[in-house]
């Protein structure tokens, strides 16, 4: 049963009876579906059986072709090789026609190799000399079998300069997955992001988040060095492909790990671009600036100079369009504008990056940002609780403006082959000013009044983040054996002023209105430092056992001083204190962990195990009166992982581990706060850490043209921090501790590619099922929801050569909560929502682009008279009216339906949401780039 109130003005189709239930009168609804103007998976099943034409149609008129297998070895083992990359050119134009990797055997099978052509065979496998050879296949066979290649040691590593034009697509290196940018097809002036939405195995949402093989990318470095700090975008929505040679895939590692060699203990990934060598030397750059509609507007551009030893790159971009800040020049087709409020951003930023000799380098960024975005929102909410259910709407107009600086640097040092240390650090500072009215009002099931109110709340202040972090390491005599010393510290200062004015009144039915006046200016002074630090003693037992030590210290310390000024009507000036919503609050934690780890390899697997000793304390200093709290424990944490290498190109992993999380000092300070008087938010000095136990398996195979992995992760907490809700006249919420939380995480995904001459086929499947059950408490009653969600995708990239190209995707998510109060009914919240978009390029006649992007989204859960479905469509016109192709001009168009709007659907234990927000609308832009390329 859904018992969300919507009023009948804004659904005809909704028919609505009273029942009784938990002894009070709740309103029913019998959804009669609305008809839809589309339908995604008839659209979908269309666009399917049109990729597929494509297809058979690209084959028809293909060339005759046949299939050729063979068998590579290793020549001085005669073993045979795993994961070679084999690929097929056309010797005329040196052309990629397919490629594919050796199985376990050796043994690989390409097909559609052309008939009567002259084509080169080459064999390229890490660490040994690459094998290429020419040949042309006769009419009368389909099938050829080709001798066995014996690979044999390259002393010189001669592969590195293996032509480009016959480079393979993808290569295997240890455990690094390296793509060859330039067998990848797209438009002229594509950026690295462009690339990676081609790439097998990798995806990149709207925006502009990558996953490979189901892991996410958190770091991207250029020839091996930091570009712009740890921030992804900067480097793959800015860098054009062009000067790209390599885009190479690892493991993410932490100093230590990357120090020892050692196996990366985390789930995500490290990209490293690898210019080309023409590059390596050369200023290059793009430079945007674009007017429109509406008096919107973009100026943007980057210029980089690349040398053998520096690195530097200048960006900057301010615009009132809605592109990220951080993006390249230009809005981003892909872009569906759903973003609340109309914005204006700005981004100015350097980054130096110096090798001054093999033993030292260093690293330096600075970049600033100001974002300011004026908004307006319509709330709808029902909060149900075991014995009342009531329904909140409200009204809310904010404005906000954030300018922020930020200085990275890094410096890496080796005094020899066996020593390592890093110091680097960053210094962060933001200045915030906001303003926020909010109009609202509460109501029952039938719509009668509760309680309104209206209030105006002004807000500024500024904080400043100092980091600090040095590591260390040294191998010693023995192999293997090694100690690392880390230690990162950390300072924040926050002050705020806010002003909250407004008034609160009952107005239920039958009761005297009470009306009660806000007029208060709080101030907040927070300040807090941490200190981590880590050593590790690395000893080989023997070839096969090693053995870890480790010691962690971690030490914070928080003070939350936070106090409330009444108004004083004698002097006219806010300079009476209110004790009840002010309060000093110091924090101290103290973490102790000694650790061992044993790791044992059995040659394609290793077993690890270990456990770590945790002994907290805590102290907490609270209120006017020294209240103190001072808490000590003792954990112990074990550890265990079991890693199964699956050939040279895939692995198994089940781990276990344990840890916990300290509350934070905004939630242990237990005073009120009253922003919106109908949600009051408490905090609680009495929280406890709560204490996490996970098991994870996942698996993972790279087969060239075929990537598929998966995971599949269990969490049970104790002492789970969650929120207890309860309702007196207005709603009220504080921070507790529960047990009985655990939670169940999955993700698979699976991607294919076909390569027929110059056209290519791309195929991707993606599954995230989630489960988790979450004890909380509503009006002082046991509260128990359950969730179940799952979010499916699945995606066609069509491309041939550099003139044509589709990407589409379909993608349906779908949530369930199931919430039951102690000895009551159960209640079923749902939430479903249908994606559909494609996107396509032409690059036609010569010298014209035309780029087209089309997002369907349908959410039938939705009510409150919010569009149920929208279609929004963006287009571009690229023309290059230059001969060097550095300069070209761009129409774009977004939201040319107009159906654009920002809308939210939100479900928790005791509340389901819904709420429309202001966006920019449609966008006609008209603008000029300049390409800057000087090598």
């Amino acid at each position: 049963m859904e018992l969300f109130w919507r009023p009948s003005k804004y659904s005809r189709t909704h028919h609505h009876f009273s029942k009784t239930l938990y002894g009070k009168t709740h309103v029913e609804k019998c959804l009669i579906p609305l008809p839809c103007h589309f339908s995604y998976r008839q659209c979908y099943l269309l666009f399917i059986v049109i990729m597929f034409g494509l297809q058979v149609n690209t084959l028809g008129q293909t060339a005759k072709t046949a299939i050729i297998r063979g068998t590579i070895y290793d020549s001085a083992s005669q073993k045979p090789l795993e994961a070679a990359t084999i690929s097929v050119f056309m010797m005329a134009d040196s052309s990629l026609v397919s490629y594919t990797m050796t199985g376990k055997k050796g043994e690989y099978t390409i097909r559609q190799v052309p008939i009567g052509k002259r084509c080169v065979l080459v064999v390229s496998y890490s660490g040994l000399k690459s094998f290429r050879e020419s040949f042309e296949l006769s009419s009368d066979r389909t099938e050829t079998i080709r001798p066995p290649v014996y690979l044999s040691k390259d002393i010189a590593m001669l592969e590195e300069v293996i032509v480009s034009r016959l480079r393979p697509p993808v290569l295997v290196k240890r455990d690094t997955l390296e793509y060859n940018v330039g067998a990848v097809k797209t438009s002229t002036n594509a950026v690295v992001e462009d690339v990676l939405r081609r790439l097998p195995g990798v995806e990149v949402d709207q925006d502009g988040n990558i996953t490979v093989n189901g892991k996410k990318v958190v770091k991207v470095t250029v020839n091996g060095q930091d570009f712009f700090g740890s921030d992804v975008r900067l480097a793959t929505k800015n860098l054009p492909k062009d000067i790209v040679d390599r885009i190479q895939v690892t493991d993410h590692k932490t100093r230590e790990e990357r120090f020892t060699n050692s196996r990366a203990s985390g789930n995500q990934k490290a990209l490293n671009l690898v210019l080309r060598g023409g590059t390596n030397k050369g200023t290059f750059g793009r430079i945007n600036g674009s007017a429109g509609t509406s008096d919107k507007f973009e100026a943007a551009g980057n210029v980089n100079f690349f040398d053998k030893n520096t690195q530097f790159s200048l960006l900057g971009s301010i615009n009132n369009t809605a592109s990220q800040a951080l993006s390249s020049p230009g809005v981003s087709l892909t872009s569906v504008q759903s973003s609340r409020g109309i914005p204006r951003n700005g981004l100015a930023g350097v980054n130096l990056s110096q090798t001054i000799n093999p033993a030292l380098r260093f690293n330096v960024s600075y970049s600033f940002n100001s974002n300011e975005r004026r908004e307006n929102t319509e709330i709808w909410r029902q909060n149900v609780f075991p014995d009342t259910a009531y329904n909140y709407t409200a009204s809310v107009s904010t404005k906000g403006k954030t300018d922020g600086h930020r200085l990275n640097f890094s410096t890496d040092i080796k005094a020899d082959s066996l020593t390592e240390l890093n110091i680097s650090g960053s210094v962060t500072g933001n200045v915030v000013d906001g303003w926020t009215q909010n109009n609202a009002l509460t109501t029952s099931l039938d719509a009668k009044p509760i309680i309104t109110s209206q209030n105006e709340q002004k807000s500024s202040g500024n904080s400043l983040e100092y980091e600090f972090q040095i590591f260390a390491g040294r191998k010693l005599s023995a192999k293997g054996r090694s100690v690392t010393f880390s230690m990162g510290m950390s300072a924040t200062e926050r002050t705020s002023n806010e002003s909250n004015v407004g008034w609160l009144a009952s107005a239920a039915t039958g009761n005297p209105i009470q009306r009660r006046e806000l007029d208060q200016i709080g101030r907040t002074s927070a300040y807090s430092r941490q200190l981590n630090q880590m050593t590790t003693w690395n000893e080989p037992i023997s070839a096969r056992l090693g053995l870890k030590l480790t010691y962690a210290l971690n030490l914070f310390e928080s003070t939350n001083d936070r106090k409330t000024y009444k108004f004083d009507s004698t002097s006219g000036l806010h300079t009476v204190l209110d004790s009840s919503y002010s309060n000093a609050l110091e924090v101290v934690n103290m973490i102790s962990s000694p650790g061992l780890i044993m790791n044992y390899s059995l040659g394609k697997s290793s077993i690890s195990a270990g456990m770590t000793i945790q002994r907290q304390r805590q102290k907490v200093t609270t209120g006017p009166k020294a209240t103190y709290r001072d808490d000590a424990a003792t954990n112990i944490f074990p550890s265990a992982s079991f890693m199964f290498q699956l050939g040279r190109t895939g692995s198994v992993n089940i781990a276990y581990n344990g840890g916990s999380q300290q509350p934070s000092s905004e939630q242990l300070q237990p005073v009120a706060d009253i922003s919106n008087p109908l949600y009051i938010r408490l905090g609680n000095a009495t929280l406890k850490p709560s204490f996490t136990h996970n098991v994870s398996l996942s698996a993972q195979m790279n087969k060239g043209t075929t990537f598929w992995s998966g995971m599949l992760s269990g969490t049970t907490s104790s002492n789970l921090i969650v929120e207890e809700t309860w309702y007196d006249s207005v709603q009220y919420s504080r921070p507790i501790n529960t047990n009985g939380n655990h939670a169940l995480i999955g993700n698979f995904s699976y991607s294919r590619s076909w390569k027929i001459e110059d056209a290519t086929l791309q195929l991707s499947l993606s599954t995230s099922p989630y489960w988790a059950r979450t004890v909380s408490l509503s009006n002082r009653e046991r509260n128990v929801a359950t969730t179940f969600s799952g979010s499916q995708r699945i995606g066609i990239n069509y491309s041939a050569a550099s003139v044509f190209s589709l990407q589409s995707t379909f993608s349906f998510t779908s949530s369930v909560t199931r919430t039951g109060h102690r000895g009551l009914a159960t209640m079923k919240q749902k939430n479903n929502l249908t994606g559909f978009t494609l996107s396509g390029q032409l690059n036609w006649p010569k010298r014209w682009a035309l780029d087209a992007f089309l997002s369907a989204i349908q959410n039938p859960s939705l009510g409150h008279g919010l569009q149920k479905n929208v279609i929004i469509i963006n287009a571009s016109l690229n023309y290059t009216f230059s001969k060097d192709e550095r300069w070209f001009a761009r129409v774009l168009a977004m939201d040319i339906l107009g159906q654009n709007t920002s809308v939210r659907r939100a479900i928790t234990a005791t509340m389901t949401e819904e709420s429309r927000s202001n966006v920019l609308g449609q966008l006609l832009l008209l603008g000029i780039t300049w390409n800057i390329k000087k090598f």
